[in-house]
This record gives structure tokens, sequence and C-alpha cells, in this order.
């Protein structure tokens, strides 16, 4: 396996103590998370355990886990129930149909896969199963109005690109300087979604929150997640906001509650200058903080990832962030809340989970993990459970 440092894309292009989850709640909720088993998957010397993007599928009754491999400029795929690499998808770096370096994909089916390129939507290439380019046109009459500015897309875990109908929906993350109040308004677009027919692109109209705006906020609590989810529901998270955002391809959205009960108040400040040193990525590790929306399709809920607190900063970059302890804050179908589980310290880590039909897949690629390995990685399978009625009662 090899080590690969987390490039953090935003305008730049523990000691095992317990394997069981913990309530710490002063609600009671008839929900919980419980782990039931471990799927572990071999890692060679071209693999990292850090996968900057990873897509389940199900297909002719078999489960496969998709994943990028920045070290081979490719596509690394899994089949779950044989806990095997079946294949390894690479893409050459220049010439024809080339993907100078991979930012991700979107997986249709197992003959279809949109490819991006890092920085630049336009060379966007759509490949079959073994790699070969069906089309390479795929912007090939773009809106300019609407689309040259897509050139810091995520596409990523965060915020991965999905196809809805015939448009390809994209975030993206902003080219401006964050320590400048006034540019942080209701003008920039955060969603945009490309048709694949018309050439035309649509604003999703997802703007900074009302409470982001003209304030100085720090680059870390500007990584917004989103999922898409039943009925044509996108939902988006903020790390400095406790509230989630519901719209779907209407333009009707609601903002709703969805935090974590005990925070002590300890939830990030916006800043009164423009931070120094290490103060964006303390403001984010030094308080609770939501992250990566999750949409379960089995079992139609959703998992909102909160990051507790740590008291020091382990490292003084963006991977400070996954050695924070792991709360997950489950919604159901109408995004009440009903459930909230806390995993334990120094195992897991909140950047490459994934759900599949056995659970939510919760990897043990925590920093601070004694256990973790170069040669796999593994995962904790996490099932939804109702509680027993002397586990609800106060």
């Amino acid at each position: 396996m090899k080590n690969q440092l987390t490039v953090f894309i935003l305008g730049l292009s523990f000691l095992l103590i317990n394997c069981g989850t913990t309530e710490i709640s002063n609600v009671s909720y008839p929900t919980t998370l419980k782990k039931a088993e471990e799927l572990t998957l071999p890692l060679d010397d071209e693999t990292s355990y850090e996968f900057p993007l990873c897509t389940y599928l199900k297909e002719d009754g078999q489960e496969y886990l998709y994943t990028t491999n920045v070290f081979t400029n490719g596509i690394d795929i899994y089949n779950l129930g044989e806990q095997r690499l079946v294949k390894r998808l690479r893409f050459p770096t220049n010439g024809p149909n080339s993907i100078r370096q991979i930012q991700n994909f979107t997986v249709i089916n197992s003959d279809s896969i949109y490819v991006y390129t890092q920085a630049n939507v336009f060379q966007t290439i759509l490949v079959n199963g073994e790699g070969e380019v069906i089309n390479s046109n795929i912007f090939e009459k773009p809106d300019k109005i609407s689309f040259e500015a897509i050139i810091n897309h995520g596409s990523g875990n965060t915020s991965p690109t999905f196809l809805h109908k015939k448009q390809l929906c994209f975030v993206q993350y902003p080219l401006i300087k964050l320590a400048d109040p006034a540019n942080i308004n209701d003008e920039f677009e955060c969603e945009l979604c490309y048709d694949l027919e018309t050439g035309k692109g649509n604003k999703m109209r997802i703007h900074f929150p009302k409470s982001y705006q003209n304030k100085i906020w720090g680059a870390f609590n500007f990584m917004m997640s989103r999922t898409k989810g039943h009925d044509d529901n996108v939902v988006y998270s903020w790390p400095a906001k406790d509230e989630i955002m519901v719209t779907n391809f209407k333009n009707e959205g609601k903002w709703i509650k969805a935090k974590v009960d005990n925070d002590y108040g300890k939830t990030p400040q916006p800043f009164y200058k423009e931070p120094e040193g290490d103060e964006d990525l303390e403001v984010v590790v030094f308080n609770y903080t939501y992250h990566r929306m999750h949409y379960d399709a089995y079992r139609n809920v959703y998992y909102r990832l909160a990051l507790a607190p740590m008291d020091e900063l382990k490292v003084k970059d963006y991977t400070a962030l996954s050695y924070c302890p792991i709360i997950v804050i489950i919604l159901n179908e109408n995004f009440e809340k009903i459930g909230e589980t806390h995993l334990p310290k120094n195992i897991y880590d909140f950047s490459a989970c994934f759900v599949g039909e056995k659970g939510f897949y919760i990897p043990h690629t925590n920093p601070g993990n004694p256990n973790l390995g170069e040669n796999n990685i593994t995962y904790s399978i996490f099932k939804l459970q109702k509680k027993l009625n002397d586990e609800t009662s106060n």
C-alpha cells in the first residue's frame, strides 16, 4: 500500500478501547446503529486506503465498490462478496481522450462510467466497463454562461457528482478570497447541473447559508457535503450549520434542524479578521462540526456525520479531521431525527463511508488506530436497529 497525502480542494485544487457504540444523549430515540460484521479488502503497492471517492453498485446479484486510485490515474473495482480486487481501469495522462489527473467519476452501471479530470469538466469522458472511451464530447455544446466557472468541482466523497434523469449535477467550490466577507453572499452558485441532451446548464440555486453570509469562517468551514435522496430530494450539509438544506429540482427548499443533542456550546463561530496560522483548522477540529451526508436507499433513512471536538491538532492539515470521533445522526424519510450513535474513538474515519445492502460501511482508517495496516482496509458494517422498549425509556 502506498501512503497518500490527502488533497484538500478548496480553491487549491487513540487506542482501541471499545468496539461497540454508545448513546450520549438526553433524548431517547427509537433507532440506533449496531456493528454487525466486518469487511476487509486487500491493498497492493499501487493502492492507498485513502479513497477520494468510493461508490457502491449492486448489479446482477453482486455487490461492488468502485474507488478512485490517484496512483494509477484510474478506478479500482472490488467485489465485496469475494472481498477482492476484480478490475483496475487506467487512463492515459496525455494524448487523445486522456485524463490528465483523475478527479473521480460517476458510475451509471458497470458498463457506463463518467470520468472527470481535475479542474476542467469539459474534458469529461464516458467509458465502458473496460475503460474504453465511449464518448469524449460530453460537453460538446456547453452553456458558457453558467458552466465556464466549474473549474473547481467536488465530485468526491464529500459531494459526488450524480446523474439526475439527463443531467449531471456538480458541486463547485469557490475560488474567491474567503477572508473578504463581501464574497460570502447569495450570488455564488454552489451546484450546477448540465443537461446532456440540450447542452444547457441549470442552476440549483444553492448559495451560502444566510448564517454564513458577510462573515469570515475560514476555509475548512466551506466543505459542503450533499447527497441525492428519495423522491428527487437533494440534501446539503455545511460544517458550521446544525441544520440541513433539503431541496429538489423544482427549486423548493427548506432548512431542517439535524444536530448533535449535547454539543455543550462548542460550535464554530465566525472570525473577526482573517484567520492566522492554524486558526481556520482549529475552529473545525476544536468544535462540533457537520460533514458527510449519506442516503440509505435500502432502509430509506439518512446519516449525517458529525465530528466531535479534539483537544489538540494531531497534524496541521486537513487530515486532522480524520482523528475526530464520529457521531452518526439518523434521520427518517421525513428528515425527523430518529437516532444518534457515537462511535468509539481512534478507530473510524468519516472520509470513505458508503451504504450497501447489509448496512452502513465505515472504515477503520482513523490515523490514530494502532491496528491500521498497509495491506488491507477494514470496514465495520453497521445495521440500523430498533431499540427495545427498555432502551428507549427515560
